[in-house]
């Protein structure tokens, strides 16, 4: 218990005060949600083809992964022939550090938009900006849905401006891509 005859910086220096057993507590709590964002990433790879699933992973843990990897393989930028936006498009979770060590043409968001809103702006604007190996190389982005939060990148006008596409499913048929 905190010793009440002490300051709140007296009690800080001893590791008491309000926060008193709060930093083991607090460090488990990351680790326990690393480890729950980091269960749905992954890498497929089939020959020449390569699925990235970035599941709910922090940009910086991914990044970091990634890193190592290229490490290993002694490369610049992993090449994968798509990419699962993590979280559906969040923008707190897609960084241009790590679009910028991908070699990717493809973008899969997979978002209804009805809880967090996702995909954000941001997010899709920093694929477009950063996402591809080469400025104004080809790029697509294909939603799994077509939803007031996905439709803005349907313009034509945006889409031959910023040399990508936008691909949608069908109404109510779902969207089958080969990778």
């Amino acid at each position: 218990m905190a010793d009440p005859g002490k300051t709140s910086k007296q009690r800080r220096a001893k590791g008491q005060g309000h926060r008193e057993g709060r930093g083991q507590a607090d460090a488990e709590a990351v680790r326990k949600a690393i480890g729950q964002a980091a269960r749905r990433v992954g890498l497929a790879e089939f020959g020449d083809q390569a699925l990235l699933i970035g599941g709910d992973a922090w940009p910086e843990i991914l990044a970091e992964s990634i890193r190592s990897l290229l490490s290993q393989r002694d490369l610049r930028r992993l090449p994968v022939s798509a990419f699962v936006v993590p979280h559906g498009g969040s923008r707190k979770n897609l960084s241009r550090e790590l679009l910028e060590l991908l070699e990717c043409d493809k973008y899969l968001i997979s978002s209804d938009g009805a809880r967090f809103r996702h995909p954000d702006r941001e997010a899709i604007a920093r694929i477009i900006a950063y996402g591809r190996p080469e400025p104004n190389a080809p790029l697509k982005l294909v939603f799994n849905y077509r939803t007031e939060w996905t439709a803005v990148w349907a313009d034509p006008a945006l889409q031959q401006r910023y040399a990508y596409e936008a691909i949608y499913p069908q109404q109510g048929a779902g969207i089958k891509m080969r990778i």
